[in-house]
């Protein structure tokens, strides 16, 4: 899931968590019975979390790197919302 985003000068930085739809937690954030993150679950079959590095410039895209791949940072990193961001 991706819910936030930075970027620097030369890069856009794209955060995939490793979170899923859960589906009884969203009806019962629906019924206001509970918050909202109940509708969010940490989704184990991943093992890692990708962080996108996309670039600002169009030399990089000539680059030959192919920028759909992230990289694949340890499951333990788990961010909502990007504070700052620097090269």
């Amino acid at each position: 899931m991706i819910h936030d985003w930075a970027f620097t000068d030369s890069h856009y930085v794209v955060l995939g968590n490793r979170i899923r739809l859960d589906i009884p937690g969203s009806m019962l954030a629906m019924t206001r019975t509970h918050p909202m993150i109940a509708a969010l679950a940490l989704d184990p079959g991943k093992r890692t979390t990708p962080v996108y590095l996309l670039p600002r410039s169009t030399e990089a895209v000539a680059s030959g790197r192919d920028w759909t791949v992230p990289v694949e940072a340890p499951s333990q990193m788990w961010s909502l919302h990007v504070g700052n961001a620097f090269e």
